[in-house]
């Protein structure tokens, strides 16, 4: 057998005080504001925490920050392809890099949604000491950016970019550095990925900066 309650207040057996009140439209009214440690899942995993100062903590939300190893990475560009990053393991002079929930997979360096995570906005970011090959003559040119792929392919996924030129004069070595950074915001599901990418003029040579120069940084926003 199934009983209803109904009442449009909850008091407080002390002074008469309303604990909670109940509006006719179904709402709820905590005059004196809802109290707790944690906010869980029905499932008991914690959400949200909050500490006594009222600071609010998300343990569990995906994020990472990784930065390259000890290698630089050079490429030559073939035609339009744009190239992935290597090594992006944190390995060299970075003991304090961030994988929360182990999205970050560095065997591909990219961040990827597993099967059954919630679709959710990310902010993402790539910084790189990015180097062109300096030109005899004339002028090269390199770009960075962000991309949003999955398994059956994504078209326009490039929603981030930063871009550079190099020329003969600038500097005597064999590249033209500059730090280039590029930043956005992707709806991710679950099998979505984004991940740093690179590209310049075909038949030219790139370089990746090795260590803490390249970074690499995604974070769930909401």
């Amino acid at each position: 057998m199934t009983s209803t309650l109904k009442t449009e207040k909850i008091q407080f057996r002390g002074d008469n005080s309303d604990a909670i009140t109940l509006s006719a439209s179904g709402g709820v009214e905590l005059p004196s504001g809802l109290k707790a440690n944690t906010i869980k899942h029905t499932g008991g995993t914690t959400g949200m925490a909050i500490d006594s100062n009222g600071f609010v903590t998300q343990p569990n939300k995906p994020m990472c920050s990784v930065t390259k190893n000890v290698d630089n990475q050079t490429q030559t560009i073939s035609g339009t392809n744009y190239y992935t990053l290597t090594g992006m393991t944190s390995a060299y002079l970075n003991s304090h890099s961030v994988n929360n929930k182990s999205y970050w997979n560095t065997d591909n360096s990219r961040f990827e949604i597993p099967s059954g995570a919630p679709t959710a906005f990310y902010y993402c970011e790539f910084n790189t000491l990015f180097g062109i090959t300096r030109p005899s003559s004339g002028v090269n040119w390199g770009v960075i950016g962000i991309r949003k792929n999955n398994s059956s392919g994504l078209s326009n996924n490039i929603s981030a970019q930063a871009y550079r030129e190099a020329t003969n004069g600038m500097g005597t070595s064999t590249y033209v550095y500059d730090m280039l950074s590029c930043a956005c915001i992707y709806q991710l599901a679950a099998g979505d990925w984004v991940e740093p990418i690179f590209s310049g003029s075909a038949g030219v040579t790139m370089l990746i900066h090795s260590g803490n120069y390249t970074s690499f940084t995604v974070m769930q926003v909401g």
